[in-house]
């Protein structure tokens, strides 16, 4: 087993709501009421069964019929407890049973039936005084920012909410509340991702004493505009003639030379077509191509107006049909034009402005009015207050309409998505945890980092590609990757899937993973609440994974902090990622600053960082694709990155053009390699952007297979479900060493918790604090709809509908754990809307650490999360 390595820099999340919030609305009072009425009802039911065994006996005393038959109905009545009935019977003149007894049950059965009522009324009461503190939560300035930023209509709505003061809200507001109570819960309980409801912060091991200060009433924001707007922006720009007569151009990297001349073609950022149209296409050899295409050889990026200088010099072409010619390569795909910003700009919109400044167009120029406008908003939003955002937000709003508009276009309400993406970091803060201190956890981590491979749908991504390289190819040294990706994309999926099935390697991944399950099961079987996996055992299972298994080498660990009875530190895991610093270079931009090089220790960390990854061989590479998207904007890490096509190059960064690049089989490895022929280096793809490759475009998941930064979401429960065993509904929490590696789980059918609604929402309630007792589950949960089947499942589901998975999975509602407070009547309510049409299973797992746990920070009560690398 190889020594642990450990990055020395992590993030630790902070929640942006105090925890106790929870508990200051749940349904105390009506739970004391109904504690009582189940302690009167529980007399009454041994008092039901004294009488009905006295009732038994006196009956065969009378051989009237008329007698007989009123003790029988009087059983069954106080069988049934029937109160009503059994209060009407006239039985003065009946003996042979203890009439006291049967008033004792009367006078119970009237203190229930009081009780009951006054339960209601009671219930009545605090949905109205909660909802009150409901409203108090719902308008902490905090809250109102992140909802600004998260989610435009529902601000709206919030608003609206607010100042609605009816006694029974209609059904639009309680249908807002709901939405508002999940959003209250991401706030203070949100288990990952990171998010604009919380805080991050940085922090690193050191050999000094660990310290943990944070102030969190002082932030400091880092404010994006929501790049959709401002790529479709660009794109309408450079449509105008008189932008393309001053724009940047680049040449197409993927341009190869064949009989003609071949490409490939994606749509343009900012259309509807960004994810889509993709195509291979072919033009003819011209003389004017072929000195366009040398012309680029070795530069990135050129002013239109140097590339006509040139084609002039060297053709007899007049200036302009030359650039109608560009203009015409352009719309080809040949040629891309841009406005020269970078597409990993710190600044997109300042730059974008800089870039349009000075060209005579009158519509040119009121866009940039208005893109200053735009700036401005973006340069004081994060300094502002909630009532300031409001008004910088419609003015945003009006401002993109307005661009909209210059070019005849209209944005619609349903075309609203956030207007802006903010992240927050609390200034002064101070996070250190000693290694010493933590050398057993990180020890653990890498165990865990050693076993995760074998859970990693990345393996079987690169064994399929494995699998179609050899059947094309079969033993051919080098391959060039469009022509391997034209194939790949031709090659019948269900043919490769039964290839998948009967291959060796991935028969011994199986036969591996039914090992671990097996041994799994064993352990369930000892009925205990907590397993703990036996490290010895489990080293000896990690050395019989293959090479493919072994290559693999870098995870980042999402954690929580609890404690045992003992006061011994629990880590336990929210989720797994990739390593590589890709979950930490998304929030790079948050603590980058104009000198950050040489005064920013966590940007100058994680270069340090990708140094010495950079010694193991191999080209570190970025793929610099934003496709319109804010998750995929991070600073520049890397030193080489392959420009996606249709995408501008990154100033100052070394390109690794796509026609450049070789496919290799390594045959001591049995793995495929990128090899760069410019560099003669292996190139070692690292996509920093965080969009799911799953729901990308197709090159753009493609080139992800070859990387290493690919991450598992995983639940080691949901996995030995899926795959393994179906037929427990109960699974304990999993240890190993000092992690927690899963929560103590419930496998639920959907169907069992809807039934439990009432149109009636006291009844409804109390519905729910029954079924919590009757199946023993925790007065808290999290729910997860969303079904994490891996392909290793073999699922039928997932093979013939993949579209429908992803759709599900797009959901926050179904993918994310979601958490219901059983206490509470608005969290219950807001379990209707998640769960009202999910037709399958669901998994319920224990807040775990709980709020009550000491990890909490004694003075701020605020949930804490931290995101560590181990390589």
């Amino acid at each position: 087993m190889k020594p642990i390595n450990y990055v020395p820099h992590f993030l630790c999340r902070i929640s942006g709501e105090e925890i106790n919030s929870i508990s200051e609305i749940e349904f105390i009072k009506t739970l004391e009421c109904l504690e009582l009425s189940e302690g009167i009802l529980r007399k009454i039911n041994s008092l039901s069964a004294d009488l009905t065994k006295d009732l038994h006996d006196c009956i065969s005393l009378y051989k009237e019929q008329s007698i007989s038959r009123v003790l029988i109905n009087l059983k069954r009545d106080i069988f049934n407890m029937r109160f009503n009935r059994v209060q009407k019977y006239k039985l003065e003149n009946i003996s042979g049973f203890n009439h006291d007894k049967l008033n004792l049950w009367l006078n119970l059965a009237q203190e229930y039936q009081s009780t009951l009522h006054l339960m209601r009324e009671t219930f009545k009461m605090e949905i109205q005084e909660k909802r009150g503190k409901l409203k108090q939560l719902f308008s902490n300035s905090e809250y109102i920012k992140a909802i600004q930023v998260s989610n435009t209509q529902l601000y709206e709505n919030l608003l609206e909410y607010l100042q609605d003061n009816q006694s029974h809200p209609p059904k639009k507001m309680r249908n807002i509340e709901q939405s508002l109570i999940n959003y209250l819960s991401r706030m203070i309980f949100k288990p990952t991702p990171f998010s604009s409801f919380t805080g991050l912060n940085y922090g690193f091991f050191s050999q000094e004493d660990s310290s943990f200060e944070i102030n969190t009433k002082e932030s400091k924001g880092h404010t994006r505009i929501n790049m959709v707007y401002l790529k479709k922006i660009e794109r309408m720009l450079l449509n105008r003639i008189s932008i393309k007569n001053k724009c940047y151009v680049s040449l197409n990297q993927t341009i190869n030379e064949e009989e003609n001349y071949m490409f490939f073609r994606r749509g343009k950022d900012g259309t509807s077509q960004a994810f889509t149209g993709e195509a291979f296409i072919k033009i003819k050899k011209s003389e004017l191509l072929k000195e366009l295409i040398q012309y680029f050889e070795g530069i990135s990026s050129m002013n239109i107006v140097e590339v006509v200088s040139f084609l002039s010099e060297k053709t007899n072409y007049e200036t302009e049909a030359l650039y109608n010619y560009l203009f015409k390569l352009e719309k080809m795909g040949v040629l891309d034009f841009s406005l020269g910003v970078s597409e990993q700009s710190d600044n997109y919109t300042k730059d974008l402005i800089e870039n349009l400044l000075g060209i005579k167009d009158s519509l040119v120029e009121k866009s940039v009015s208005h893109l200053v406008e735009i700036e401005k908003i973006q340069a004081i939003f994060s300094e502002s207050n909630y009532q300031k955002r409001y008004v910088l937000l419609k003015n945003l709003q009006e401002h993109i309409k307005k661009i909209y508009s210059l070019f005849d276009l209209k944005l619609e309400s349903n075309d609203l998505t956030s207007l802006l993406f903010e992240d927050v970091s609390y200034k002064n803060t101070k996070i250190i945890l000693n290694e010493n201190q933590w050398k057993t956890h990180l020890d653990d981590f890498n165990l865990i980092k050693n076993l995760m491979p074998l859970f990693d749908d990345n393996i079987l991504e690169k064994l399929s590609m494995n699998i179609i390289f050899k059947d094309i190819y079969g033993n051919k040294g080098a391959i060039d990757l469009l022509e391997f990706y034209r194939e790949f994309n031709k090659y019948d999926k269900n043919l490769l899937w039964k290839k998948i099935r009967k291959n060796d390697t991935y028969l011994y991944l199986k036969k591996l993973r039914t090992e671990f399950y097996d041994y799994l099961e064993t352990q369930i079987n000892m009925g205990l609440d907590t397993i703990f996996l036996n490290k010895s055992w489990l080293k000896k299972f990690i050395n019989k994974f293959p090479d493919l298994l072994k290559s693999k080498e870098n995870y980042s660990f999402y954690f929580q902090i609890a404690y045992d009875n003992q006061d011994n530190r629990i880590l336990v895991l929210n989720k797994i990622g990739p390593g590589l610093g890709k979950h930490f270079s998304r929030y790079g931009n948050l603590f980058l600053n104009s000198e950050y090089k040489e005064n920013n220790r966590f940007i100058n960390s994680l270069i340090e960082q990708y140094k010495k990854y950079d010694q193991n061989g191999g080209v570190l590479t970025d793929l610099n694709a934003v496709l319109g998207l804010n998750l995929n904007m991070h600073p520049n890490l890397l030193n080489y990155e392959i420009t996606y096509p249709g995408c501008n190059p990154s100033k100052g960064i070394n390109q690794v053009a796509l026609k450049d690049i070789e496919v290799l089989y390594d045959s001591n490895s049995d793995q495929l390699k990128l090899y760069s022929k410019q560099y003669r280096q292996n190139v070692k793809l690292l996509p920093l952007g965080f969009l799911f490759p799953a729901l990308s475009p197709s090159l753009y998941k493609f080139l992800c297979g070859f990387s290493e930064s690919n991450g598992i979401e995983y639940s080691f429960w949901n996995k030995f479900l899926n795959e393994h065993n179906n037929n427990f509904s109960l699974l304990p929490r999993i240890m190993l060493g000092s992690v927690a590696l899963d929560r103590r789980t419930w496998k639920i059918n959907a169907k069992e918790i809807q039934k439990e609604f009432s149109k009636d929402t006291f009844e409804t309630f109390i519905n729910f604090h029954k079924w919590v007792k009757e199946n023993q589950l925790p007065e808290d949960i999290f729910l997860r709809v969303a079904n994490t089947m891996d392909a290793f499942s073999e699922n039928e589901l997932l093979n013939q509908d993949l579209g429908s998975w992803i759709a599900e999975i797009k959901q926050t509602k179904h993918r994310k754990p979601q958490y219901v407070n059983f206490n509470n009547y608005f969290h219950i309510d807001a379990l209707r809307k998640i769960i009202k049409d999910v037709n399958n299973t669901v998994t319920i797992q224990e807040v775990y650490p709980h709020p009550d746990d000491v990890y909490y920070q004694k003075n701020s009560k605020k949930c804490v999360e931290f995101l560590v690398e181990v390589f």
